[in-house]
């Protein structure tokens, strides 16, 4: 390891699909020394030209086992008249897209006509079942699911310089985010559509003064992170480009006059970085389409290849927190705050009940037991009974999915009326000490430890005001 230094190891052969990326120590050059960090990189690119026609699913891959129902605006919603189980059409329809897990989503029949009706939770409401709306989309079906292309076209590498408004594909990616939050029905998140427009209007002005750190903000949101991951972007790369080419000189000449050592280090380490143009077996040209790497690889992954019961701490608290996010933008109880509870009560996923003679994964974060008719895994456990412990086997609730634990437990505190209150705040500080106060757990320090759990090592503070 040198400083001012590109240092190559042996050349390392790759092939088409190989998993390649960099973690390293990374330096940059600063007045009086130099800035460290540790650093990972990974990159999933493609030149397939095929790419676009690929996210339609246009063999309809996995048609028969569907693992998503999604509707649109202007879909009839129905309502369900309780008492003589029948269905009548509401006044309302649907005024928004959603994506829900089909192993989520119940379905009802009309006692009178046997028609079978889509529970539709967000809406409070019913959809009919068997027509062209809601669809049934596959794992395949990405285009579907919400994946997108966007072609990138920059003269400059320097893409937010604070003087060019970033106009044509950095102004979809706003624009996509505003309709997000225009979707989004949470009362804590009214105003965000707000800014986006504002950011909008920004951009249209073509004014030549904005804060790059400001839109660099507004990009990175948390709360409609899939709408960013799910973008596809086909864009130049720094590995074709070296650092005469005409794309990297608004960048090093900005660097001339006020910053010469780093501009000669950029240089250097650009120099040493591009290879596409030296390839000459294969016909590669300056733009490669880039993916997200977890979220499209993992939308292509089957479930059943991951052996969940051997989730590593860190494995467990990511794919939790990523299932709770998403219930959290249709609940509004905070994502953190789920993940926290559901680590305290399963031992980050130590104790998740396996089906002592299928070992079935029951996805069953926090302990619910088996109601009459639910499918179920049986599991040995602990009953204190007439003054000893006693082993017996009982039947612990059994999930597809985390998503469709966490909104079991919704559903429970949605139902509760003692928990109304709770959702008065989107802070999961506070929640902590509404469930502590309430009486969700007989913990006196309850509320602290879920606090404790959240603020550390594994969560680090993700979804914390």
């Amino acid at each position: 390891m040198k400083f001012d230094e590109v240092v190559c190891p042996t050349p390392y052969a790759i092939s088409a699909g190989d998993p390649v990326g960099h973690m390293g120590y990374y330096q940059a050059p600063k007045d009086g020394g130099y800035e460290a960090r540790y650093q990972v990189h990974i990159e999933c690119t493609s030149m397939d030209d095929n790419l676009e026609k690929f996210l339609t699913n246009p063999e309809q891959v996995g048609e028969k086992n569907p693992l998503w129902l999604k509707y649109t605006p202007d879909l009839t919603l129905y309502k369900k008249e309780v008492v003589i189980g029948t269905f009548t059409k509401d006044t309302r329809v649907t005024t928004r897209t959603v994506i829900l897990p089909l192993s989520q989503v119940q379905t009802d029949i009309d006692k009178t006509t046997r028609q079978e009706y889509w529970q539709l939770r967000p809406e409070n409401a019913y959809a009919l079942k068997g027509q062209a709306e809601p669809q049934l989309l596959s794992q395949y079906d990405l285009g579907k699911l919400g994946f997108r292309t966007e072609t990138a076209e920059p003269t400059s590498f320097d893409y937010l310089d604070g003087k060019n408004q970033p106009t044509g594909f950095f102004r979809n990616l706003i624009d996509s985010l505003y309709q997000a939050a225009t979707d989004d029905t949470r009362t804590s998140h009214a105003l965000v559509k707000h800014n986006y427009q504002r950011l909008l209007d920004k951009i249209d002005s073509g004014s030549d003064r904005y804060s790059p750190m400001e839109y660099w903000r507004a990009l990175h949101n948390p709360d409609y992170r899939d709408v960013i991951q799910k973008a596809i972007v086909k864009h130049p790369s720094d590995w074709y480009f070296k650092k005469g080419d005409a794309i990297w000189q608004p960048f090093l000449n900005a660097l001339k006059k006020d910053a010469p050592e780093w501009k000669k280090y950029s240089e250097d380490f650009l120099d040493k970085m591009a290879w596409m143009q030296d390839v000459t077996t294969e016909k590669m040209g300056p733009s490669l389409w880039h993916m997200h790497p977890i979220m499209f690889l993992g939308a292509l992954k089957l479930q059943h290849d991951i052996d969940w019961s051997k989730l590593t701490k860190q494995q467990f608290t990511d794919a939790v927190y990523e299932a709770a996010l998403k219930e959290q933008e249709k609940s509004g109880i905070p994502a953190a705050i789920t993940t926290a509870q559901a680590i305290d009560e399963s031992g980050y996923g130590r104790k998740v009940p396996v089906d002592l003679n299928n070992k079935t994964y029951s996805f069953n974060l926090f302990g619910i037991k088996a109601k009459s008719g639910q499918k179920f895994v049986e599991i040995w456990t602990t009953e204190h009974i007439n003054g000893g412990n006693i082993k017996i086997k009982d039947k612990f609730a059994a999930y597809d999915s985390f998503e469709e634990s966490i909104a079991d437990r919704t559903r429970f505190l949605t139902e509760n009326k003692r928990y109304t209150s709770l959702f008065e705040s989107d802070d999961p500080e506070k929640w902590s000490h509404g469930l502590q106060n309430k009486g969700y757990a007989t913990d006196p320090n309850y509320a602290s430890k879920l606090i404790s759990i959240m603020k550390g090592s594994y969560m680090k503070s993700r979804g914390l005001k």
